[in-house]
């Protein structure tokens, strides 16, 4: 009991850190960047989609349905979007070295999708 209080305590602190941060950035900020060069939208979006956390979902999709995104960008960034797991594989895995190789696997396969 006390570890799954103790996680969902992790969890919900970085849920609300990134929630500000993405309302603070904004929708237009990244909207901007991810028209600015169309040939890296799938690695932008890839890397928006590792954000741990079901607001990156909704933004990208919300940019794909307004035009700002292309539908392999919005499938990278959706693959790559692992949700709170990352988090919690950060947290409970204390291998950096493994923890780095699973989320870069993570992305590549994302982005090549």
């Amino acid at each position: 009991m006390r570890h799954t209080l103790s996680t969902f305590a992790f969890v919900l602190i970085v849920m609300v850190a990134f929630n500000l941060a993405i309302g603070y950035v904004g929708e237009d900020a990244l909207q901007r960047v991810l028209l600015s060069g169309k040939a890296w939208q799938p690695v932008l979006a890839g890397l928006i989609g590792l954000i741990p956390n079901c607001a990156p979902s909704v933004l990208l999709t919300e940019l794909y349905l307004a035009g700002s995104l292309s539908f392999g960008s919005l499938i990278a960034g959706l693959c790559a979007g692992a949700g709170m797991g990352l988090v919690v594989l950060l947290r409970n895995n204390h291998s950096a070295r493994q923890n780095l190789r699973i989320i870069g696997y993570l992305y590549a396969v994302s982005v090549l999708c």
